[in-house]
Protein backbone atom coordinates (compact mmCIF):
# COMPACT_ATOMS: atom_id res chain seq x y z
CA UNK A 1 0.00 0.00 0.00
CA UNK A 2 1.32 3.50 -0.90
CA UNK A 3 0.89 6.83 0.66
CA UNK A 4 -1.36 9.36 0.87
CA UNK A 5 -0.93 13.48 0.94
CA UNK A 6 -3.92 15.42 2.05
CA UNK A 7 -3.24 19.33 2.51
CA UNK A 8 -4.45 22.71 2.06
CA UNK A 9 -2.55 25.96 1.39
CA UNK A 10 -3.51 29.32 2.09
CA UNK A 11 -2.15 31.94 0.11
CA UNK A 12 -1.51 35.36 1.48
CA UNK A 13 -2.96 34.82 4.17
CA UNK A 14 -1.48 36.07 7.95
CA UNK A 15 -0.81 33.18 10.25
CA UNK A 16 -2.89 34.68 12.63
CA UNK A 17 -6.37 34.49 10.43
CA UNK A 18 -5.81 31.49 9.71
CA UNK A 19 -5.58 29.91 12.94
CA UNK A 20 -8.28 32.37 14.69
CA UNK A 21 -10.71 31.04 11.73
CA UNK A 22 -10.22 27.43 12.55
CA UNK A 23 -10.47 27.62 16.53
CA UNK A 24 -13.28 29.18 15.69
CA UNK A 25 -14.88 26.23 13.88
CA UNK A 26 -13.57 23.73 15.97
CA UNK A 27 -14.88 25.62 19.11
CA UNK A 28 -18.53 25.71 17.30
CA UNK A 29 -18.23 21.98 16.69
CA UNK A 30 -17.29 21.33 20.82
CA UNK A 31 -13.91 21.53 20.47
CA UNK A 32 -11.75 23.00 22.65
CA UNK A 33 -8.06 24.04 22.24
CA UNK A 34 -5.30 22.13 24.58
CA UNK A 35 -2.11 23.00 25.82
CA UNK A 36 1.31 21.77 24.22
CA UNK A 37 1.13 18.70 21.83
CA UNK A 38 -0.77 15.33 21.81
CA UNK A 39 1.27 13.18 23.79
CA UNK A 40 -0.51 10.18 21.73
CA UNK A 41 -2.83 9.16 19.05
CA UNK A 42 -6.06 11.22 18.84
CA UNK A 43 -9.18 9.71 19.40
CA UNK A 44 -11.02 10.04 16.60
CA UNK A 45 -14.52 10.62 18.38
CA UNK A 46 -13.93 13.15 20.80
CA UNK A 47 -10.18 14.87 19.60
CA UNK A 48 -9.09 16.71 16.57
CA UNK A 49 -5.36 18.09 15.31
CA UNK A 50 -3.94 20.70 13.15
CA UNK A 51 -0.97 21.78 11.79
CA UNK A 52 0.01 24.66 10.70
CA UNK A 53 3.27 25.45 8.65
CA UNK A 54 3.66 29.56 8.04
CA UNK A 55 5.08 30.94 5.17
CA UNK A 56 6.53 34.20 4.18
CA UNK A 57 3.80 34.20 1.47
CA UNK A 58 1.03 31.12 2.78
CA UNK A 59 0.11 29.00 5.65
CA UNK A 60 -0.35 25.14 4.84
CA UNK A 61 -2.71 23.64 6.92
CA UNK A 62 -2.65 19.72 7.75
CA UNK A 63 -5.86 18.04 9.47
CA UNK A 64 -6.51 14.97 10.94
CA UNK A 65 -9.98 14.24 10.16
CA UNK A 66 -10.27 12.85 6.58
CA UNK A 67 -13.96 13.30 6.53
CA UNK A 68 -14.31 17.02 7.11
CA UNK A 69 -11.86 17.90 4.91
CA UNK A 70 -14.59 19.55 2.92
CA UNK A 71 -15.97 21.45 5.45
CA UNK A 72 -11.83 22.48 6.10
CA UNK A 73 -11.80 23.76 2.89
CA UNK A 74 -14.96 25.75 2.92
CA UNK A 75 -13.87 27.42 6.52
CA UNK A 76 -10.69 28.24 5.20
CA UNK A 77 -12.22 29.82 2.20
CA UNK A 78 -14.12 32.08 4.60
CA UNK A 79 -10.35 33.66 5.15
CA UNK A 80 -10.80 35.42 1.81
CA UNK A 81 -7.68 34.07 0.08
CA UNK A 82 -7.30 32.09 -2.46
CA UNK A 83 -7.00 28.15 -1.31
CA UNK A 84 -4.54 25.16 -2.55
CA UNK A 85 -6.34 22.34 -2.10
CA UNK A 86 -3.61 19.50 -2.57
CA UNK A 87 -3.58 15.49 -2.45
CA UNK A 88 -1.67 12.30 -3.56
CA UNK A 89 -3.36 9.03 -3.98
CA UNK A 90 -1.52 5.74 -2.67
CA UNK A 91 1.71 6.92 -4.55
CA UNK A 92 -0.08 6.70 -7.59
CA UNK A 93 -1.31 9.92 -8.97
CA UNK A 94 -1.47 13.23 -6.97
CA UNK A 95 -3.50 16.71 -7.96
CA UNK A 96 -4.82 19.95 -6.44
CA UNK A 97 -7.62 22.33 -6.97
CA UNK A 98 -7.20 25.77 -6.54
CA UNK A 99 -10.06 27.89 -5.04
CA UNK A 100 -10.23 31.71 -5.60
CA UNK A 101 -13.56 34.08 -4.92
CA UNK A 102 -15.81 30.52 -3.88
CA UNK A 103 -14.62 29.44 -7.48
CA UNK A 104 -12.43 26.51 -8.57
CA UNK A 105 -10.23 28.39 -10.97
CA UNK A 106 -7.46 25.42 -11.70
CA UNK A 107 -7.76 21.72 -11.74
CA UNK A 108 -5.16 19.15 -12.23
CA UNK A 109 -4.91 15.25 -12.14
CA UNK A 110 -1.83 13.21 -12.78
CA UNK A 111 -4.00 10.58 -14.20
CA UNK A 112 -7.40 11.20 -15.01
CA UNK A 113 -8.22 7.77 -15.90
CA UNK A 114 -7.25 6.09 -12.65
CA UNK A 115 -10.20 4.90 -11.40
CA UNK A 116 -11.96 4.26 -14.80
CA UNK A 117 -13.53 7.08 -17.34
CA UNK A 118 -12.23 9.84 -16.98
CA UNK A 119 -14.06 12.40 -14.70
CA UNK A 120 -14.80 16.00 -15.37
CA UNK A 121 -12.49 18.14 -13.39
CA UNK A 122 -13.90 20.75 -11.03
CA UNK A 123 -12.04 23.57 -12.78
CA UNK A 124 -9.87 24.69 -15.63
CA UNK A 125 -6.64 23.23 -15.77
CA UNK A 126 -5.22 26.94 -15.83
CA UNK A 127 -1.31 27.18 -14.94
CA UNK A 128 -1.60 30.82 -15.71
CA UNK A 129 -3.97 31.74 -12.43
CA UNK A 130 -1.89 29.21 -9.81
CA UNK A 131 1.57 31.43 -11.28
CA UNK A 132 -0.64 34.78 -10.23
CA UNK A 133 -1.58 33.99 -7.43
CA UNK A 134 1.10 31.53 -5.77
CA UNK A 135 4.06 34.62 -7.49
CA UNK A 136 5.48 31.92 -9.04
CA UNK A 137 6.67 31.47 -13.07
CA UNK A 138 4.08 29.30 -14.83
CA UNK A 139 6.84 27.77 -16.87
CA UNK A 140 8.49 26.23 -13.87
CA UNK A 141 5.80 24.97 -12.67
CA UNK A 142 4.51 23.24 -16.20
CA UNK A 143 7.99 21.78 -16.01
CA UNK A 144 7.64 20.90 -12.68
CA UNK A 145 4.38 18.85 -13.32
CA UNK A 146 5.75 17.52 -16.78
CA UNK A 147 8.51 15.38 -14.24
CA UNK A 148 8.38 11.65 -14.61
CA UNK A 149 8.66 8.33 -11.83
CA UNK A 150 7.73 5.49 -10.30
CA UNK A 151 5.97 6.86 -7.64
CA UNK A 152 4.21 10.35 -7.23
CA UNK A 153 5.60 10.94 -4.34
CA UNK A 154 9.09 12.80 -5.46
CA UNK A 155 6.38 14.30 -8.30
CA UNK A 156 4.27 15.54 -5.84
CA UNK A 157 6.77 17.47 -3.61
CA UNK A 158 8.95 18.79 -6.51
CA UNK A 159 5.38 20.31 -7.50
CA UNK A 160 5.32 21.91 -3.88
CA UNK A 161 8.89 23.07 -3.85
CA UNK A 162 8.37 25.17 -6.80
CA UNK A 163 5.33 26.70 -5.30
CA UNK A 164 7.20 27.44 -2.58
CA UNK A 165 5.10 25.20 -0.34
CA UNK A 166 7.36 22.05 -0.27
CA UNK A 167 6.17 21.44 3.38
CA UNK A 168 2.40 20.49 2.10
CA UNK A 169 3.59 17.28 0.59
CA UNK A 170 2.62 15.13 3.52
CA UNK A 171 -0.42 14.75 5.92
CA UNK A 172 -1.61 15.10 9.43
CA UNK A 173 -0.67 11.34 10.34
CA UNK A 174 3.07 11.72 8.71
CA UNK A 175 3.96 14.71 10.51
CA UNK A 176 5.84 13.14 13.13
CA UNK A 177 7.27 10.47 10.43
CA UNK A 178 8.17 13.38 8.43
CA UNK A 179 10.77 14.81 11.01
CA UNK A 180 12.86 12.16 9.32
CA UNK A 181 12.95 13.65 6.18
CA UNK A 182 15.33 16.85 5.95
CA UNK A 183 14.28 19.81 4.61
CA UNK A 184 10.75 19.21 4.50
CA UNK A 185 10.05 21.95 7.30
CA UNK A 186 13.30 24.17 6.78
CA UNK A 187 12.52 27.94 6.98
CA UNK A 188 9.03 27.42 8.42
CA UNK A 189 7.14 28.03 11.22
CA UNK A 190 5.50 24.91 12.45
CA UNK A 191 2.31 24.92 15.11
CA UNK A 192 0.95 21.84 16.20
CA UNK A 193 -2.65 22.41 17.75
CA UNK A 194 -4.81 19.46 19.05
CA UNK A 195 -8.59 20.21 20.59
CA UNK A 196 -10.64 17.88 22.65
CA UNK A 197 -14.40 17.44 22.93
CA UNK A 198 -15.69 19.53 25.87
CA UNK A 199 -16.24 17.18 28.40
CA UNK A 200 -14.37 14.25 27.59
CA UNK A 201 -11.15 13.20 30.10
CA UNK A 202 -10.13 9.64 29.05
CA UNK A 203 -7.99 9.74 31.99
CA UNK A 204 -10.67 10.32 34.46
CA UNK A 205 -12.45 7.61 33.68
CA UNK A 206 -9.28 5.02 33.72
CA UNK A 207 -8.46 3.09 37.23
CA UNK A 208 -5.59 1.53 36.77
CA UNK A 209 -6.09 0.08 40.36
CA UNK A 210 -9.08 -2.02 39.08
CA UNK A 211 -7.41 -2.58 35.53
CA UNK A 212 -7.01 -6.48 35.64
CA UNK A 213 -4.34 -7.69 33.36
CA UNK A 214 -5.33 -11.18 34.26
CA UNK A 215 -5.12 -14.03 31.02
CA UNK A 216 -7.87 -16.25 30.45
CA UNK A 217 -7.22 -20.24 31.38
CA UNK A 218 -5.05 -22.11 28.78
CA UNK A 219 -8.28 -23.78 27.58
CA UNK A 220 -10.42 -21.09 27.28
CA UNK A 221 -11.86 -20.89 23.92
CA UNK A 222 -12.98 -17.18 22.89
CA UNK A 223 -15.92 -15.85 21.27
CA UNK A 224 -18.19 -18.43 18.88
CA UNK A 225 -15.79 -21.15 19.54
CA UNK A 226 -16.69 -21.85 23.09
CA UNK A 227 -20.21 -22.38 21.47
CA UNK A 228 -18.99 -25.38 19.03
CA UNK A 229 -19.22 -28.97 20.58
CA UNK A 230 -16.57 -31.47 20.80
CA UNK A 231 -17.49 -32.50 17.24
CA UNK A 232 -17.85 -29.21 15.62
CA UNK A 233 -14.65 -28.46 17.10
CA UNK A 234 -12.77 -31.08 15.66
CA UNK A 235 -14.41 -30.42 12.07
CA UNK A 236 -13.39 -26.59 12.58
CA UNK A 237 -9.65 -27.88 13.26
CA UNK A 238 -9.92 -30.85 10.34
CA UNK A 239 -10.94 -27.42 8.15
CA UNK A 240 -8.23 -25.51 9.49
CA UNK A 241 -5.85 -28.29 9.06
CA UNK A 242 -6.23 -28.73 5.51
CA UNK A 243 -6.95 -24.95 4.26
CA UNK A 244 -3.24 -24.79 5.92
CA UNK A 245 -2.08 -28.17 3.12
CA UNK A 246 -3.67 -25.90 0.49
CA UNK A 247 -1.63 -23.09 1.09
CA UNK A 248 1.78 -24.62 1.26
CA UNK A 249 0.45 -26.00 -2.02
CA UNK A 250 -0.07 -22.73 -3.53
CA UNK A 251 2.97 -21.91 -2.72
CA UNK A 252 4.88 -24.30 -4.28
CA UNK A 253 2.86 -24.13 -7.54
CA UNK A 254 3.39 -20.31 -7.56
CA UNK A 255 7.18 -20.34 -6.66
CA UNK A 256 8.49 -20.65 -9.95
CA UNK A 257 6.43 -18.03 -11.30
CA UNK A 258 7.39 -15.09 -8.33
CA UNK A 259 11.15 -16.32 -9.70
CA UNK A 260 10.61 -16.17 -13.66
CA UNK A 261 8.86 -12.32 -12.70
CA UNK A 262 12.07 -11.36 -10.18
CA UNK A 263 14.40 -12.55 -13.29
CA UNK A 264 12.43 -10.63 -15.77
CA UNK A 265 11.21 -7.41 -14.13
CA UNK A 266 14.02 -7.28 -10.99
CA UNK A 267 16.83 -5.24 -12.67
CA UNK A 268 14.15 -3.10 -14.03
CA UNK A 269 12.29 -2.05 -10.74
CA UNK A 270 15.93 -1.78 -8.75
CA UNK A 271 17.21 0.69 -11.68
CA UNK A 272 13.42 2.42 -11.26
CA UNK A 273 13.92 2.64 -7.54
CA UNK A 274 17.58 4.02 -7.90
CA UNK A 275 15.79 6.62 -10.01
CA UNK A 276 13.39 7.62 -7.96
CA UNK A 277 15.95 7.80 -4.66
CA UNK A 278 18.46 9.91 -7.33
CA UNK A 279 14.81 12.57 -7.37
CA UNK A 280 14.54 12.17 -3.43
CA UNK A 281 18.29 13.08 -3.07
CA UNK A 282 17.88 16.59 -5.75
CA UNK A 283 15.01 17.90 -3.52
CA UNK A 284 17.31 17.38 -0.10
CA UNK A 285 19.04 20.84 0.77
CA UNK A 286 22.38 20.48 0.25
CA UNK A 287 23.54 21.35 3.86
CA UNK A 288 25.92 18.37 4.56
CA UNK A 289 23.13 16.83 6.80
CA UNK A 290 21.01 14.88 4.34
CA UNK A 291 19.29 11.74 5.26
CA UNK A 292 20.52 12.38 8.93
CA UNK A 293 17.75 11.94 11.75
CA UNK A 294 17.48 15.48 13.54
CA UNK A 295 18.90 16.17 17.27
CA UNK A 296 16.66 14.43 20.02
CA UNK A 297 15.39 17.88 22.39
CA UNK A 298 15.70 15.17 25.46
CA UNK A 299 18.39 17.38 27.61
CA UNK A 300 20.55 16.05 30.66
CA UNK A 301 20.48 18.30 33.73
CA UNK A 302 22.77 18.91 36.12
CA UNK A 303 21.32 16.02 38.52
CA UNK A 304 21.41 13.60 35.86
CA UNK A 305 17.91 12.85 35.17
CA UNK A 306 16.90 13.37 31.01
CA UNK A 307 14.26 15.78 30.32
CA UNK A 308 11.58 16.05 27.48
CA UNK A 309 10.46 19.76 27.59
CA UNK A 310 7.58 18.04 24.93
CA UNK A 311 6.06 16.06 27.46
CA UNK A 312 7.30 18.14 30.64
CA UNK A 313 8.45 15.28 32.67
CA UNK A 314 11.90 13.75 33.44
CA UNK A 315 13.56 10.74 34.81
CA UNK A 316 16.61 9.09 35.80
CA UNK A 317 17.62 6.05 34.25
CA UNK A 318 18.29 3.07 36.31
CA UNK A 319 21.42 2.18 36.72
CA UNK A 320 23.88 1.01 34.28
CA UNK A 321 21.21 1.63 31.49
CA UNK A 322 22.37 2.84 27.94
CA UNK A 323 20.32 5.83 26.28
CA UNK A 324 19.14 5.14 22.55
CA UNK A 325 20.99 8.77 21.52
CA UNK A 326 19.33 8.54 18.18
CA UNK A 327 16.13 6.72 17.37
CA UNK A 328 12.94 6.71 14.93
CA UNK A 329 10.97 5.82 17.93
CA UNK A 330 12.90 8.37 20.22
CA UNK A 331 11.95 11.70 17.72
CA UNK A 332 8.22 11.18 18.55
CA UNK A 333 7.01 12.99 21.82
CA UNK A 334 5.60 9.37 23.03
CA UNK A 335 9.08 7.54 23.31
CA UNK A 336 11.62 9.84 24.83
CA UNK A 337 13.23 7.59 27.66
CA UNK A 338 14.00 3.77 25.43
CA UNK A 339 17.41 2.31 27.27
CA UNK A 340 19.07 -0.82 26.86
CA UNK A 341 19.97 -2.55 30.07
CA UNK A 342 21.57 -6.45 29.96
CA UNK A 343 20.72 -6.70 26.81
CA UNK A 344 17.37 -5.85 27.07
CA UNK A 345 15.34 -2.75 25.79
CA UNK A 346 13.83 -0.56 28.05
CA UNK A 347 10.65 1.62 26.57
CA UNK A 348 8.99 4.28 28.75
CA UNK A 349 6.08 6.14 26.37
CA UNK A 350 3.29 8.15 27.05
CA UNK A 351 0.28 5.66 25.61
CA UNK A 352 -3.89 5.75 25.49
CA UNK A 353 -5.78 5.14 27.48
CA UNK A 354 -7.42 3.00 24.16
CA UNK A 355 -3.93 1.02 24.77
CA UNK A 356 -3.70 0.76 28.08
CA UNK A 357 -7.18 -1.79 28.12
CA UNK A 358 -6.57 -3.09 25.13
CA UNK A 359 -3.23 -4.83 26.77
CA UNK A 360 -5.37 -5.65 29.62
CA UNK A 361 -7.80 -7.75 27.34
CA UNK A 362 -5.41 -9.42 25.42
CA UNK A 363 -3.24 -11.10 27.30
CA UNK A 364 -1.98 -14.53 26.19
CA UNK A 365 -3.99 -17.49 27.19
CA UNK A 366 -2.52 -19.48 30.04
CA UNK A 367 0.22 -17.37 30.98
CA UNK A 368 1.04 -16.40 34.18
CA UNK A 369 0.20 -12.88 35.53
CA UNK A 370 1.48 -11.15 39.03
CA UNK A 371 -0.18 -7.93 39.54
CA UNK A 372 0.42 -5.48 41.98
CA UNK A 373 0.36 -1.75 43.37
CA UNK A 374 3.49 0.26 44.12
CA UNK A 375 2.92 3.81 46.10
CA UNK A 376 6.37 4.55 46.71
CA UNK A 377 6.73 7.27 44.38
CA UNK A 378 3.81 9.13 45.83
CA UNK A 379 1.24 7.84 42.96
CA UNK A 380 -0.21 4.16 42.13
CA UNK A 381 2.64 2.61 39.72
CA UNK A 382 0.23 -0.57 38.31
CA UNK A 383 2.76 -3.66 37.93
CA UNK A 384 2.14 -6.42 35.91
CA UNK A 385 4.51 -9.75 35.45
CA UNK A 386 4.35 -12.18 33.04
CA UNK A 387 5.14 -15.28 32.00
CA UNK A 388 4.44 -17.20 28.90
CA UNK A 389 4.42 -20.84 28.63
CA UNK A 390 4.82 -22.64 24.75
CA UNK A 391 5.30 -21.77 22.41
CA UNK A 392 5.97 -17.95 23.00
CA UNK A 393 8.34 -19.65 26.12
CA UNK A 394 9.48 -15.42 27.35
CA UNK A 395 8.45 -13.08 29.43
CA UNK A 396 7.07 -9.47 30.16
CA UNK A 397 7.44 -7.02 32.49
CA UNK A 398 4.72 -3.66 32.35
CA UNK A 399 4.71 -0.29 34.72
CA UNK A 400 1.51 1.63 34.47
CA UNK A 401 1.18 5.33 35.77
CA UNK A 402 -1.00 8.28 35.21
CA UNK A 403 0.53 11.38 34.16
CA UNK A 404 -1.00 14.90 34.63
CA UNK A 405 -1.47 14.64 30.73
CA UNK A 406 -1.73 10.68 29.79
CA UNK A 407 -0.96 7.26 30.71
CA UNK A 408 2.93 6.31 30.71
CA UNK A 409 3.81 2.93 30.37
CA UNK A 410 7.55 1.17 30.88
CA UNK A 411 7.81 -2.47 29.79
CA UNK A 412 10.43 -4.31 28.82
CA UNK A 413 10.68 -8.70 27.33
CA UNK A 414 11.73 -11.16 25.97
CA UNK A 415 12.34 -14.87 25.30
CA UNK A 416 13.47 -17.44 28.41
CA UNK A 417 13.90 -15.98 31.84
CA UNK A 418 14.08 -12.18 32.58
CA UNK A 419 17.86 -11.31 34.17
CA UNK A 420 17.95 -10.52 37.63
CA UNK A 421 16.73 -7.26 38.66
CA UNK A 422 15.54 -6.29 35.39
CA UNK A 423 11.69 -5.80 36.39
CA UNK A 424 12.43 -3.74 39.24
CA UNK A 425 14.97 -1.45 37.20
CA UNK A 426 11.32 -0.93 34.75
CA UNK A 427 9.28 -0.40 37.91
CA UNK A 428 12.11 2.07 39.11
CA UNK A 429 12.24 3.81 35.73
CA UNK A 430 8.49 4.74 35.87
CA UNK A 431 8.85 5.54 39.28
CA UNK A 432 11.18 7.98 38.87
CA UNK A 433 9.15 10.20 36.33
CA UNK A 434 8.46 13.70 37.29
CA UNK A 435 6.65 16.04 35.94
CA UNK A 436 6.88 19.52 35.33
CA UNK A 437 3.83 20.81 37.27
CA UNK A 438 4.86 18.97 40.67
CA UNK A 439 6.86 20.33 43.36
CA UNK A 440 10.70 19.14 43.03
CA UNK A 441 9.87 17.08 46.41
CA UNK A 442 6.70 15.62 45.51
CA UNK A 443 8.46 12.45 44.20
CA UNK A 444 10.98 10.56 45.39
CA UNK A 445 12.75 7.82 43.83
Amino acid sequence: MGAFHMSQVVFGAEPGEVRLRLVRWLRAKGFELQPGEPLVALHPKHERGLILKHTGAATVVLYSELAEQPRLLFELQRVGRAVLDTWMHDSDLWGYQLHEGGQCVSAFSSNPRYFGAAEDPPGPDDLEALARISGRSAGELRRARKTRALFAEGLHEQFLAALGVRGAATQYGYHREDGMRPGLDEGLDVEHLWFRREGHDPLEKLDLTTLDFAAPPADARPGAMAQLTEEQLAQAQALQARAARQARLMQLVFWPVGLVFRVLFGPWLWWRQRALRRQLEALAPDDGVAGQAPASPVVERPDGRLYDPRLGASVRLPEGAVREEVDRLDLGPAHPFSCHLAGHRLALRAVSTQEVRGLARFSPPGCETVQELDFSSGRPVKVVRQRFAAPHDGWRVVALVKGPRAVFMGESGGQGDPPPGLAEAVVGLVRSLRFEAEQPGETEE
